[in-house]
């Protein structure tokens, strides 16, 4: 994507030495959130590949996941939320009678 001055005006090599050089700048700029935003998922995998060995190792040793899972939710649920959550739950289980 080279940028010109217009075809209806004289040709300006300042110009387009300046066009091709924000070009440049820009296309530097945007590779390089590019190769960070890689790097960042790169880091999220192996950091969910770690994720993964601990809960095997909990699950080897007998505990359940989904309820390690559940808890991990709620400590990070505000107090609140995560009261009202349980009432309407309880009120759900009390109304099917269970």
């Amino acid at each position: 994507m080279h940028m010109t001055a217009a075809k209806h005006m004289k040709p300006d090599p300042e110009f387009d030495a300046a066009a091709d050089s924000a070009f440049r700048a820009s296309r530097d700029e945007l590779a390089g959130f590019i190769s960070e935003l890689e790097r960042f998922a790169e880091q999220a995998q192996q950091i969910k590949d770690q994720a993964a060995e601990v809960y095997a190792r909990a699950k080897a040793r007998g505990y359940d996941t989904k309820a390690i899972k559940a808890v991990i939710k709620a400590k990070n649920t505000d107090p609140a939320k995560r009261a009202e959550a349980q009432e309407v739950f309880d009120f759900y289980m009390e109304v099917l009678g269970l």
